[in-house]
């Protein structure tokens, strides 16, 4: 049996693999705008006697012994680029909540905005709460992230009259729950009705 192969020639191929290419950046409807790791946050003074920064892993966690709240500023000093058209901005969290939804352990994160004149008060933008909001757990690592709609608009524009950050908050009432931070970030995603 003899097999024959098809044989595409050179213009053909590179207007099917362009086309492929469109495809498959529309597909794929996520974007990242901004992202830090939980380490480069600046932890608040009250806060750093609690936690452990990991440089290797980008981590934020409570010490063994610690209990409390510890909280951590993460600067926003720009997005990457204006939102892709017809994506919805999200407040995108990465973190290992070791009770779930329990009462035990929390993480939060709060998207703020201020004017960048000091000519008006800031405001608390939208914020993710680990034992309230939607969020997804990978099996094997359990590894959560969790995020939220950012109900106003981003682009550089926002930047020029606004400053923006991320306060981070962990909160652990006793030893037996591990709580840690990973990553946050604005993203954007496809919101399907």
């Amino acid at each position: 049996m003899k097999t024959t192969y098809k044989h595409y020639s050179k213009p053909y191929a590179c207007v099917l693999l362009a086309f492929c290419a469109l495809f498959a950046s529309n597909a794929f409807a996520y974007s990242t705008g901004w992202s830090t790791t939980a380490a480069a946050c600046t932890p608040a003074d009250n806060t750093t006697g609690k936690i452990t920064q990991s440089s290797g892993f980008g981590t934020v966690s409570f010490k063994p012994a610690a209990v409390g709240s510890a909280y951590l500023t993460c600067a926003i000093p720009g997005l990457f680029r204006n939102p892709p058209a017809g994506l919805v901005p999200t407040l995108t969290l990465n973190y290992y909540d070791g009770d779930g939804t329990g009462s035990t352990c929390q993480v939060r994160a709060h998207l703020l905005r201020g004017n960048s004149e000091g000519l008006e008060r800031g405001a608390d933008i939208v914020a993710f709460n680990s034992n309230l909001n939607t969020w997804q757990t990978e099996a094997g690592t359990n590894k959560s992230v969790g995020g939220v709609s950012i109900p106003e608009t981003l682009n550089t524009t926002s930047f020029n009259t606004s400053v923006y950050w991320v306060q981070l908050e962990l909160n652990r009432l006793n030893t037996s729950c591990n709580l840690v931070a990973a990553s946050v970030s604005i993203t954007y995603q496809l919101i399907l009705l």
